[in-house]
């Protein structure tokens, strides 16, 4: 859910690794470049619920109120039509998250996300002197107290 960067990222490495995508967003405006790069997409005036394994919410829905990314009903049926629930957002139990945990979806926020692009950013600092394994250790170490 969403047509912004987070969504294009997430999208194009899904689809490099032969995982079929499907973009949902509130409008249709940002979905053309959606659509010339081949992926299915819809806005919330014609999505039909269906079955996905994993639904990823890319919007800021949630970060600084109580919105949903999709409405409440029809993310609800998503939901009980999918396997996991994803939110890039992290540190906060959005209310997307809320409603995955409150139907025994499984789920989990942006933290670790977040985490891996820090490795990796920190190693890319210093020319990828360091093992990524042992930077995300100390990492989290610091991250999740």
């Amino acid at each position: 859910m969403g047509a912004g960067g987070t969504a294009k990222a997430i999208s194009f490495i899904l689809n490099e690794n032969s995982i079929k995508t499907t973009i949902l967003n509130r409008s249709k405006d940002r979905l053309d470049f959606f659509e010339k790069a081949g992926f299915e997409n819809f806005s919330w005036d014609n999505f039909e619920i269906k079955k996905f394994d994993i639904i990823i919410n890319t919007t800021s829905a949630g970060l600084k109120d109580e919105t949903f990314p999709l409405n409440e009903k029809q993310l609800l049926k998503l939901m009980l039509k999918s396997k996991y629930a994803f939110d890039v957002i992290y540190g906060k139990s959005t209310p997307f998250l809320k409603l995955a945990k409150k139907n025994s979806l499984l789920s989990k926020d942006g933290s670790n996300m977040l985490l891996h692009q820090a490795s990796i950013a920190f190693n890319l600092f210093y020319q990828k002197k360091h093992n990524l394994d042992i930077i995300e250790n100390y990492m989290k170490k610091s991250f999740f107290l």
